[in-house]
């Protein structure tokens, strides 16, 4: 991950971030840096989120 200067949130997705611990671990972290940990809530979690992801991306950089 690559923060930008300013940047204040950033979205975290794939299966791993279905563990509970980790993902409250890292939003406690996030919160304590001054930042906000954003993640998928009407998108699955694993390969189907990210690969919607990759699309949205590819999309923003194709006239």
């Amino acid at each position: 991950m690559a923060l930008n200067e300013g940047d204040r949130e950033f979205l975290v997705s794939g299966g791993v971030f279905q563990n509970k611990l980790l993902t409250e671990t890292l939003a406690e972290l996030a919160a304590a840096s001054g930042l906000r940990l954003r993640y998928p809530r009407l998108l699955p979690p694993g390969d189907g989120g990210i690969a919607f992801g990759q699309i949205v991306t590819y999309c923003a950089k194709v006239d």
